[in-house]
């Protein structure tokens, strides 16, 4: 496979990895399913293919490029749809290719994060957000499930938000404590820091209303950040 690149966007401001996190190619966060065979391969989200004649296919997102060479992937990619396991592609391919260059293929797309697990429950639009960040599908659909949040001040409209993204809002001890308010500057913030400061819990203040709405810093207690 050859690359040619186009414009490459990285991502910055991301946590450092830990445990079994990883970067493959394109994206900064995968999982150990979105790694090597694939179990079940998809062509990430926010990528689409584009056949172009003399056995290339170009691979194009708003923010990047690359062109694969060879008849081999001109066919594997139209297979690669999160629907099959790779044992069903590589044998849909049989009479083409043999099955060595098949699954060495679809690991050379894996390891550049050309290709990702389907075995997620995101739909298409939502897998496409996360990829386009950098993040695999169901790394981030690992990660929500993980994440406990509360949240207070919104009526549970933000708090649904965050379940229907796959997030667990309203922990007793969660990662983070998010207040929506009307003013950044209102005076029983006070008491809420203080509350924080003991407690250790990272928390932010919200404002969705107004020409400009906001969110955060993150005050971060444990680490001696802002108030």
């Amino acid at each position: 496979m050859s690359d040619k690149a186009g414009t490459r966007t990285r991502q910055t401001g991301r946590p450092e990895m830990t445990g079994a996190e990883r970067a493959s190619g394109i994206l900064g966060r995968v999982t150990a399913a979105d790694t090597g065979l694939i179990e079940v391969p998809a062509l990430a989200p926010h990528l689409e293919y584009r056949p172009i004649g003399d056995e290339q296919t170009l691979l194009v997102s708003e923010s990047f490029n690359t062109l694969l060479r060879g008849q081999l992937y001109c066919d594997l990619l139209t297979l690669v749809d999160g629907s099959s396991p790779q044992s069903a592609v590589v044998a849909a391919l049989a009479g083409k290719h043999a099955a060595a260059d098949v699954r060495a293929a679809l690991a050379a797309l894996a390891s550049r994060g050309y290709v990702v697990s389907g075995e997620h429950s995101m739909t298409k639009g939502r897998a496409a957000y996360w990829s386009s960040l950098g993040a695999s599908p169901r790394w981030a659909e690992e990660r929500l499930a993980a994440l406990q949040v509360a949240v207070a001040g919104d009526d549970d409209r933000l708090a649904g938000h965050l379940r229907a993204m796959g997030a667990v809002p309203g922990a007793d001890r969660p990662a983070l404590s998010v207040i929506v308010c009307d003013d950044y500057l209102e005076e029983r913030h006070e008491a809420v820091n203080r509350h924080h400061l003991a407690s250790g819990i990272p928390w932010m203040l919200v404002r969705a209303k107004g020409m400009q709405p906001l969110f955060g810093p993150v005050f971060r207690p444990a680490e001696h950040g802002p108030c």
